[in-house]
């Protein structure tokens, strides 16, 4: 997976309409890049990865991992983030066929509980794994500790998979400075271009969140992290819960 060949290949092989209109019957979107898509930053001048087996196969056998006798080029184990099988699991179970189309041979991997998948990942103890990384919302909060390489650490959600590229660590140490909007936005579609390029992680779907409420709760979050917000100005229409 050093190759970035390998990795432009893996995103040619997936159908990500399938996966969204299929799988999560149309709730998720497509997601192209490190920023979520309504981030002020975000750009969607960036290659898409439409799937493309051909492609993938040239690059594949481009990278030096040409199919063996038993059509297999090469094995990899996958990881996904338990108790979310929505999200995650179904995906991970849906690649291990497409990507065999194209002579990669997954392993599916389930961790038993959320400490074992953490372990395995914080310890860098695993090939592939499926993960869900917050954007929040400014990138210098939840984009930059997944890419700069002063980040490479034994930690969940920072950049265990090793990603090293001192133009993006220039670019992002200074957009953590910028003041002027229109040169960070510069700034982070540059960055946007080149990790979309390189692909140290290969971008599949937006998460949606709903929430359904009862119409006489009141005082409830409003900001930009909904109800995973405070709650502490929760209350009842008419002082107690309607029978």
């Amino acid at each position: 997976f050093d190759n970035v060949k390998v990795r432009q290949a893996m995103a040619y092989a997936m159908d990500r309409d399938f996966i969204i209109q299929k799988l999560h019957h149309g709730l998720t979107r497509p997601c192209t890049g490190p920023l979520y898509h309504s981030s002020p930053f975000y750009t969607d001048d960036v290659n898409m990865y439409d799937v493309d087996l051909e492609k993938a196969n040239k690059l594949l056998d481009e990278a030096g991992y040409p199919r063996q006798a038993d059509g297999v080029r090469f094995s990899a184990t996958l990881d996904w983030i338990p108790g979310t099988p929505d999200d995650q699991q179904i995906v991970a179970e849906y690649l291990k066929p497409q990507f065999q189309k194209v002579g990669i041979k997954i392993e599916l991997r389930s961790p038993p509980d959320f400490g074992t998948w953490l372990k395995r990942i914080s310890t860098w103890d695993y090939d592939l794994t499926m993960n869900l990384p917050f954007c929040y919302p400014d990138p210098i909060i939840g984009v930059h500790r997944l890419y700069l390489s002063s980040n490479i650490k034994h930690i969940p959600w920072s950049n265990t998979q090793g990603y090293r590229n001192s133009r993006v660590d220039e670019i992002l140490d200074q957009a953590a400075v910028e003041m002027n909007f229109d040169k960070r936005k510069a700034l982070y579609v540059e960055f946007q271009k080149i990790v979309t390029d390189e692909l140290p992680l290969i971008f599949i779907h937006e998460l949606a969140s709903f929430t359904f409420l009862n119409k006489e709760l009141m005082g409830w979050p409003t900001g930009i992290w909904g109800l995973m917000g405070p709650g502490d100005g929760l209350y009842w229409k008419q002082g107690r819960a309607p029978k």
